[in-house]
């Protein structure tokens, strides 16, 4: 039956979603999953420990944007108070 297909359908599209984040964007939501719920320095912080060479801040606020424009990521709050959450 369709409807108990859709679930599984689902979770494929999401897994081929993620499979063409680039290295960077990968990096940054395997710490956003890690953490579950993360501020943005923490998340940038984590993100220089975890790549050989880390993009600027200006760049990964530009991925994080493209990720939860494509409900990869959601954030919640403004500027300070934001915070990133993996899209279960």
């Amino acid at each position: 039956m369709i409807t108990e297909a859709i679930p599984e359908a689902k979770s494929e599209i999401h897994r081929k979603s993620l499979d063409k984040l680039n290295p960077h964007q990968q990096a940054l939501y395997e710490v956003i999953t890690d953490a579950e719920e993360i501020g943005p320095s923490e998340l940038y912080e984590e993100y220089t420990e975890r790549v050989a060479d880390p993009k600027t801040k200006r760049m990964v606020r530009n991925y994080l944007s493209k990720m939860e424009h494509y409900n990869r990521i959601v954030a919640e709050g403004k500027t300070c108070g934001r915070t990133y959450c993996p899209v279960p």
